[in-house]
């Protein structure tokens, strides 16, 4: 997965808390884009209702790239108005079964206060192996 150009799936475990939106970017191969169009590709959004309710966000994001182009990250993830809490997040090539790599935490992890922030899942935050393929 490290420095291609193939689609990738995504997919987060998040708690539905809180009246905002977080959305997710990656670094991507894309030929039509260039420059910082191609390091912060946007991949998907989703508004937060206050549930409470553990939710999932699955995409497949295409032409990634994920050479760490993204400040350092592979993808990102930012939130605005809301604290974002995610428990688990999974890469793995589309129709795989198993993820290449995973990474949670059990009681769940909060990001940001009440203004934009990102999570740059870079090689600090990573686990053994990192989620890179080289």
């Amino acid at each position: 997965m490290f420095d291609g150009d193939e689609p990738v799936e995504i997919e987060i475990e998040y708690l539905d808390s809180g009246n905002g939106a977080f959305g997710l970017e990656y670094d991507s191969a894309d030929p039509r884009k260039k420059g910082l169009a191609q390091r912060f590709c946007p991949g998907a959004s989703r508004t937060l209702a206050g549930s409470g309710v553990w939710k999932t966000l699955r995409v497949v994001v295409p032409h990634a790239r994920f050479a760490g182009r993204a400040n350092g990250a592979d993808f990102r993830l930012g939130c605005v108005n809301v604290d974002l809490i995610v428990h688990r997040v999974a890469i793995r090539r589309p129709n795989e079964e198993n993820p290449k790599a995973s990474h949670g935490n059990r009681a769940g992890t909060r990001w940001g206060p009440r203004v934009a922030r990102y999570l740059q899942l870079g090689p600090a935050l990573l686990p053994p192996g990192g989620l890179r393929a080289r």
